[in-house]
């Protein structure tokens, strides 16, 4: 670094390689703290998108049960009313 800055004392030379140790050290930690949020928000979008899925698919699951019940409640009472007549 003397070759590069040949009027900095060494003391000024320390400090300067000290501060862009420090800075590249905050800049890794930085980009490592984005990069797990990035995937953290990731993961929860993913969770939340499967959470919804299943409710829609229950949902659906539930009406179509409700359907098929209402009608064999309906064939029943046909049923029903045939044997009572004959």
């Amino acid at each position: 670094m003397r070759r590069q800055w040949p009027g900095k004392t060494r003391t000024e030379l320390v400090a300067h390689e000290d501060w862009v140790f420090q800075w590249r050290n905050y800049q890794m930690r930085r980009k490592a703290i984005v990069n797990d949020w990035y995937r953290d928000r990731h993961e929860l979008l993913n969770k939340c998108k499967e959470v919804c899925y299943e409710a829609c698919v229950n949902s659906e699951l539930e009406h179509a049960q409700q359907e098929h019940q209402t009608a064999q409640q309906k064939l029943c009472r046909v049923l029903y009313e045939k044997v009572r007549h004959w």
